[in-house]
């Protein structure tokens, strides 16, 4: 049977076994999403993290006047953290434009991560609960 006529076949039945397939892998698919995003956030995070730390370190290195004294690896990672969690102990600040500047783009961006894990736990938390009512009967006894 030529190809066209083989696609014209499989248009005109009701469900293609293709579809079946493609739907039973995209539920499953869909159960592992947030699962992913929130593995995907936990790894990425100390990443960044430690990419800013670098990068502080970096610039310490260059010039001490860049924060006001040498950081060390230690120094630098705690900055970072603190920045991130907008604690600012303010033990160690940045003193020069480059520095400052650094830090206010770290500052957008853990922004920017905050929102985008919230956002995944919010989608988990929503999806829990439209899960809730359909399984609310299964597993009581008698039923």
């Amino acid at each position: 049977m030529p190809r066209s006529r083989l696609t014209v076949a499989m248009a005109g039945r009701r469900r293609p076994a293709g579809r079946v397939v493609e739907r039973a892998g995209s539920h499953r698919t869909q159960e592992h999403r947030g699962l992913r995003a929130v593995e995907a956030l936990a790894t990425s995070l100390p990443l960044f993290l430690l990419l800013f730390s670098g990068t502080y370190v970096a610039m310490a290195a260059v010039s001490a006047s860049n924060f006001g004294e040498k950081l060390t690896h230690t120094d630098a990672l705690y900055f970072t953290v603190t920045v991130f969690t907008t604690v600012g102990f303010g033990d160690i600040t940045a003193k020069s434009e480059g520095a400052r500047l650094l830090v206010t783009g770290q500052m957008v961006t853990d922004l920017i991560v905050l929102g985008i894990g919230a956002k995944i736990i919010l989608v988990a938390v929503t999806r829990a609960r439209r899960r809730q009512p359909q399984n609310a009967g299964a597993g009581q006894p008698g039923q």
